[in-house]
Order: C-alpha cells, then structure tokens, then sequence
C-alpha cells in the first residue's frame, strides 16, 4: 500500500501517517510521503495507492502536492494509465470555504479519468464539523479496511496482529557531546528573510477587548520582493513555563542530549548526525500548545500500567467514545502537555522516542503581508490579532504564535509566500475586509495609489472600493487613519460598518446590501473584481450571500441566476476569497 499526502499545515501528513501505521499493523507493506517526493513514472505499477490531501488558496493543490498535480493533468497521458490500480482519495477542508476540498474532489476525479479503480467514495472531512475531521475520518477509515478485506483475502484486516507496537519514526540515542542550537527550521519553499524586529505597538485602544499588533519587520538587505497578498510565514517558539512543565513531568526518563537515528521516516536535514539538547527541541520543534490528535491517546493507552488510564484511554479510541474524546480535548482546547498531566502513569512511562509520535512539530504560522514596498519601503508589516480566550479550563488559552509575536523583539527569519490573492493591474476592485482581513487591501491599495501618484495609471476612487468591519471606529479602526486620509484625497471609496456604534448590531454584508446600486454599477462590468478576507465563520457565506441578494435586485436576476453570476465570477478569478480560522 502506497500512501501518498498533499500537506500545506502537516495535518493531511499526520492523517496519511496515521493511515500508514494501521496499514503495517494489519500486514500491508509499502511507504508514506508526500506526493511531490515520490517518483510519478512508477504510479503505473502501484496496485494500492491511498491519497490524502487538504485544499488551500482559491481551491488549490497545497505546495508538496503541486508538481505531482501538475504531471496529473498532462493531455498526453493514456486513459487507462492506472487501470491496475486500486486508488481511495481522503479529502481535508472547511465547508466554510466555496470551493470546499476542490483537491481532493479534483484528484478523484483525474485518478478515475486515467482509469483508476475507486475502492470506495472519496472522503470529505469538514474541519466545520462539531467533531472535527475526526467525524468523517473515522468511518472512512473503518470503511476502506472493511473494503480492502475480500481483494486481500489472506490478511487478516478485521484483527489487528498480535505485533501491536508502536511504529515508531524514529528513534533516540544518548550523546554527550554538547548539543548544536536549533534556529528557524527548513519547511516551507519560499523566500527567506532575516530581519530585525524594528517596531511592535498594539494598534486597537489599551481598552479594547481584542488586542491587535502592528508588526514591523525591517530586512537586513534591501532585496526584498512580494507583491499584495503576499503572505508572510513566522515559525514561533514556546513559551519557556511551557517547556518547564513538560520536563518537569516526563521526569527524568529522557536523557537531556541525544541524537535521533531514522527507523520508519527519514529524517528533517536539521537533525542529521546532529547532538540535540531535550530543552531546545521543547522550545523550537515541539508544538506544545497544539491540541493532541487521537494517536496521542493510542500511544499513552500503549505505555500505561494504569488500569484506570489504559480503560479511559482506550474508550476515547472507539467510534462511540469519539465524541467524549472532542469534547474532552477539542472544545476546551487542552494541550497535550495538560493531557499528559492528566495522565500521570502514561506520561511517567514514556520514552524520548515516544515524544517525537506524540507532539506534532511547530508549523510556520501565516499572516497577510499589509505592507507595500513602493509605499512603506523595503519592510514586511503584519496586522496580528492576539488569540486568547476562556474555556472550561482553569487556564486562558492562548495562541502559540500571536502570544510570541506580541513580544518578539530582535532578529527573526520570515519567509514569503507568493499572493493567493491574484489583483488585477487595473480595473474596479472591491474589497471586504473585517478585522485584520484589511492587511492585504491596505497593500494593494498603498501600491496602486503610489503608482498612480508616479503617473503609472489612472484610478478614480469609484474603482477601489473598501468595505471594513469592526466593532468601534474609535477602538479597532485598523488603518483607519490612512483609508479617511486616502478617501478624502479621492483615492478610495470607503464604507464602513461597525457593530457596536449604535443600539442594532451592523456587519459588512449589510452595509453591501444598503450600498446595492451603487455596487452593483461596479459589479456590472467586466472588469470588476470582489476580494475577501477574514475570518473564516460566518462572514464569507454572508458576504456572498449579500452579494447575490445585490445582484439579484438591482439587476433584475432571480437568486439562482444570481449564484450563477457569482460562481462565473469565481470560477474567472474575479471573485476571490482568502478566509482563516
């Protein structure tokens, strides 16, 4: 069984991994990697291939995925290329999204084309749920064994074998030399930076609920280079009480400097024949603040001696605990390291090597650059809300990466992504931006004015339309200076909405429905182009939706031919959306 991942945050690697240690359990040999590290021209003779794939952007490919994608859609390609492979594809996505895990929807459909047998349907696991991926994960996995069990009669796929280890990636040995520091670690291809942190002020009032933070991060050289919508990916590092903890419960089991030797998966190029220290791992590779996959509980229930644990533990595992696992985990939002805390027999039993299953590794978080160069010079600005809320849980959560930028201080690595966002060199642009959604609209808007002010083109202020929302002009107004400066200057039209100003709560989408005509005069050309950006709930369905009801009355549609004229919008790039959790 060859199980292959398209990843963009490493949950569809964790899932595919997940998949992959059940396949070796039940017999089946065969790797997992990411499909852009596999050798395509061997496809043909992979009799049993298991795809599993999160969506990201405009309905795109994630980045280790696109190579592979690419070599896919090639016409040349005979139909019945894979006619001797049975393929099942498992799709990652949130159902908030229009195009709602269009790759995977997509690579099923191609592998069908080219004449792969399709062992069940494709899965669609919906991040929206109220349980998670874990809803639609779970029985599509039971399915596909269920399914595998008459093509392969002689494995035992309803039992598991009686070699239930742990399929461990890798594994520890002591050292005694003196650890190398770990930095930025390698994973995204992008354009890398190093900058020195030259500005970090809160911008929302010292009042406000919400604290929001204008980041400034200034290049060591002047050769920096993105274009609006660029995004900018950070790699924190955990807070120091956060690694205390978790060393203070591991005990001493674990030696404090080793070197890890590969055994299933190969090794990251930043830990190769190298001696690390327990401490700095804890603090720059070990995401301790994510919440525990289900595995988690699978290799605690494995080393516990307790009886009371191993009985809790393996009850979460079981399709009618799936739901006291969520909400045990899921909805308060605990930490692994909380749950081994919560589990003090397991976590006293585990071994070095168990920590590299058990914790998933610090992913790069991404922010909307809302800098330009040609207005702002060669800097990189973020708009960073700070993420910190009560649960039932006695301790505030509080968000890994906002928590350590709204301190970060000195030299830090960025790496820059290309736009998601596609602007258009001229043309009516309208803009719906709620919160920190504006930080990719004050980018494209600061380069477009500059380059008008150059005499590079002409913009009359009806052509950039912004829409911004929050809950007080005088507390969270982001930018709000330069977008009043810029419409007073007949640069921009601005309409605003805030929530709280007044006794009725007012959103964006309403403000788009009251502004119908004239939207709907910039709507109605060709040129016009819709972008949003924000949060990923509620708002981009009720956007939409106000966009429809505009079209849909001022220019005489029924609703369902104006959800066509949305979706033609869409599907030529004039309506775009970049939404986030």
């Amino acid at each position: 069984m060859l199980i292959l991942y398209g990843s963009e945050t490493g949950t569809a690697q964790d899932v595919a991994e997940g998949i992959w240690r059940t396949s070796k359990r039940y017999g089946f040999t065969g790797t997992v990697q990411p499909m852009d590290d596999y050798d395509i021209t061997k496809l043909i003779y992979e009799p049993l291939i298991i795809f599993v794939c999160s969506t990201t952007g405009q309905g795109d490919p994630p980045e280790n995925m696109r190579k592979f994608w690419r070599f896919l859609l090639r016409k040349s390609l005979p139909r019945n290329s894979l006619s001797n492979s049975w393929v099942a594809v498992l799709g990652l996505g949130d159902s908030s999204y229009a195009k709602f895990n269009f790759a995977a929807k997509k690579l099923s459909k191609r592998l069908a084309s080219l004449g792969a047998k399709l062992l069940l349907e494709t899965g669609l696991c919906d991040d929206q749920h109220d349980l998670g991926l874990y809803a639609e994960l779970v029985p599509w996995t039971e399915k596909l064994w269920n399914t595998l069990q008459p093509l392969y009669p002689l494995l035992n796929l309803t039992k598991r074998s009686e070699d239930d280890s742990l399929l461990l990636k890798w594994e520890t040995v002591p050292r005694d030399s003196n650890p190398v520091e770990l930095s930025f670690l390698p994973g995204e291809p992008n354009e890398r930076y190093w900058c020195e942190v030259s500005s970090n002020v809160r911008v929302t009032d010292k009042n406000h609920f919400q604290e929001v933070r204008l980041i400034t991060f200034t290049p060591d050289n002047n050769s920096i280079k993105y274009s609006p919508g660029a995004v900018a990916y950070v790699r924190p590092t955990n807070q120091l009480s956060s690694v205390e903890k978790l060393i203070s419960i591991i005990g001493e089991q674990c030696p404090e400097v080793f070197e890890l030797k590969s055994v299933n998966m190969s090794l990251p190029e930043i830990f190769q024949g190298k001696a690390l220290s327990l401490k700095d791992v804890a603090t720059v590779y070990w995401d301790l603040n994510a919440v525990p996959r289900r595995y988690v509980f699978e290799v605690l229930a494995s080393v516990t001696t307790s009886e009371l644990e191993k009985d809790k533990l393996e009850e979460f595992l079981t399709p009618s605990g799936l739901d006291e696992m969520y909400s045990y985990c899921n909805r308060p939002k605990r930490t692994t390291v909380e749950v081994l805390e919560d589990f003090p027999v397991a976590a006293s039993n585990l071994q070095l090597d168990h920590l590299f299953e058990i914790f998933q590794p610090i992913r790069a978080r991404a922010y909307s650059i809302a800098s330009s160069i040609e207005y702002d010079g060669p800097v990189i600005k973020l708009l960073v809300a700070i993420v910190q809320y009560k649960t039932r849980l006695s301790v505030p959560r509080q968000g890994l990466a906002s928590t350590w930028l709204s301190t970060v201080a000195g030299r830090v690595c960025v790496a820059v992504k290309p736009p998601s966002l596609k602007f258009p060199e001229r043309g009516s642009v309208i803009m719906v931006g709620p919160g920190t959604g504006i930080a990719p609209f004050r980018s494209f808007i600061s380069k477009r004015i500059m380059q008008v002010h150059h005499g590079e083109g002409d913009s009359p202020k009806e052509w950039l339309v912004v829409i911004f929302g929050s809950r007080y002009r005088n507390a969270d107004f982001h930018f709000g200076n330069e977008f009043e400066k810029w419409e007073m200057a007949n640069d921009i039209t601005l309409i605003t909405a805030f929530s709280r100003d007044q006794p009725e709560k007012i959103y964006v989408q309403h403000k788009i429905v009251s502004e119908r005509n004239f939207l709907f005069q910039r709507i109605h050309s060709d040129e016009c182009f819709i972008f949003v950006a924000g949060s990923s709930n509620n708002m981009p369905a009720a956007v939409r939706n106000a966009f429809i009801e505009v079209i849909a009355t001022e220019g005489d549609f029924t609703e369902e031919e104006a959800k066509t004229y949305v979706e033609k919008m869409e599907a030529s790039g004039r309506y775009q959306e970049e939404t986030w959790s």
